[in-house]
């Protein structure tokens, strides 16, 4: 059975009045497939009870915008404008959740910056 890796994605809002959309570079979804897995896209969720621990074997955490420097008990020293907190908590929680169910996490970019601020 081939493994299956969430991979967070990356929140829009603004691109179309009213409409939040989930977006992923393909590289991401190739590169995943390419190494035998099958990758499953992880939106950022706001009911946090559980993550797909039973389901993913994995997590890759993708880059994207800078994580809120607050999390990491930094003032916000000029303005950010590709901060997400919703993504920030979402992840961090995976990240968490990760470490209690001893599933392997691998972080690009921002999504190494995450993991370093979630533990």
């Amino acid at each position: 059975m081939r493994p299956v890796i969430g991979i967070t994605c990356r929140r829009v809002t603004g691109a179309r009045p009213g409409v939040t959309e989930y977006r992923l570079a393909a590289a991401y979804i190739a590169a995943v497939e390419e190494a035998g897995g099958i990758p499953l896209l992880l939106p950022a969720l706001a009911v946090r009870e559980q993550m797909p621990a039973a389901v993913c074997h994995g997590l890759l955490f993708s880059g994207g915008g800078d994580p809120d420097p607050r999390l990491y008990g930094e003032e916000e020293l000029f303005p950010l404008d590709s901060v997400d907190r919703h993504r920030d908590d979402w992840e961090i929680f995976l990240v968490q959740q990760a470490r209690e169910y001893a599933i392997p996490v691998f972080g690009i970019c921002r999504g190494l910056q995450i993991i370093n601020v979630a533990l």
